[in-house]
């Protein structure tokens, strides 16, 4: 079970910066802050359905069940950037249980197993500052949004001799998904 005790940004990105992006991206003047806010939003929220989760820094307390013989324990929220505490059917973790998370973003227990029964951890999770190309990618999708022939949905390329159109996966720029797959979790389609 995943409880949020502080929730990530929703945005990935920033308005002021964004402002300056479009008019050099578009060379065009700036949209009305509102409305450039709503298509952040969105984008922001395309990005994140796409990868299957939220990329900003949150608070998070993760309880699971370790029923058989396990060292590694992974949680739904990555990276993980703090442990403030782990608990073990509600009592602090017995200090003989050494834990270290690893590079990867979970944690493991050596040289034996995580003890049986319901672990609880209290992580922050998520990336702070947002990576680049996350931003370039929720930048590609907001300039879809604003029109042009980028805004069809899945049209990755338009022809003109001979008339030839073609299509990819979804409605999000390949580029912006190229930009994002390294964030998606494993096994997501």
């Amino acid at each position: 079970m995943l409880e949020i005790l502080t929730a990530p940004p929703v945005d990935l990105l920033d308005l002021e910066t964004t402002k300056a992006d479009v008019a050099a991206l578009l060379a065009m003047t700036p949209v009305d802050d509102t409305y450039l806010g709503k298509l952040i939003a969105r984008a922001s929220a395309a990005a994140q359905s796409y990868v299957g989760r939220p990329l900003g820094l949150g608070s998070y307390k993760e309880t699971v069940y370790v029923e058989g013989e396990t060292s590694v324990l992974m949680l739904s929220r990555w990276p993980i950037q703090t442990v403030q505490g782990i608990t073990l059917d509600g009592e602090p973790l017995d200090e003989s249980v050494t834990w270290t998370l690893e590079e990867g973003g979970y944690l493991s227990v050596r040289p034996r197993c995580w003890p049986r029964g319901l672990i609880s951890v209290s992580y922050d999770a998520g990336y702070s500052p947002i990576p680049g190309d996350v931003e370039e990618a929720t930048l590609l999708i907001l300039k879809q949004s604003l029109g042009g022939m980028e805004s069809v949905p899945g049209m990755k390329s338009l022809g003109v001799g001979d008339v030839s159109v073609s299509w990819g996966p979804g409605g999000l720029p390949s580029d912006a998904m190229a930009r994002l797959d390294p964030y998606r979790i494993p096994g997501v389609c």
